[in-house]
C-alpha cells in the first residue's frame, strides 16, 4: 500500500471542502482521466465516485470508497481498479 503526504498551507476546512466534492477528484488525483460519477452520499463512509484512471485509449474505468471520514478534518478513500 502507498501512503502519500503534502504539507498545504491552508485551513483544514478549506481542504477538506474540496476533498468533499467528488466531482473535483480528478483535479488532485494524478491520472485520473475524467469523473464517470458521484454517488448523492458522497463523502459518507462507503459511498463511492466512478472515474477513469490513464490517458486515452488506455484508460480504465474504476471507482474510489471513502472507507473513513472525519468531517471538516479529513478523508480516507480506498481506489479499486477495473472496479467499474
Amino acid at each position: 500500500m502507498a501512503k502519500v503526504t503534502r504539507t498545504i498551507t491552508a485551513a483544514a476546512e478549506q481542504v477538506y471542502g474540496i476533498l468533499a466534492d467528488g466531482w473535483t477528484y480528478s483535479d488532485w488525483v494524478v491520472g485520473t482521466a475524467h469523473i464517470r460519477d458521484v454517488e448523492a452520499s458522497w463523502p459518507q463512509p462507503d459511498s463511492r465516485l466512478h472515474h477513469k484512471v490513464g490517458p486515452w485509449p488506455f484508460s480504465i474505468k474504476d471507482t474510489s470508497t471513502v472507507i473513513a471520514l472525519d468531517p471538516g478534518r479529513g478523508l480516507a478513500l480506498r481506489r479499486d481498479l477495473a472496479a467499474g
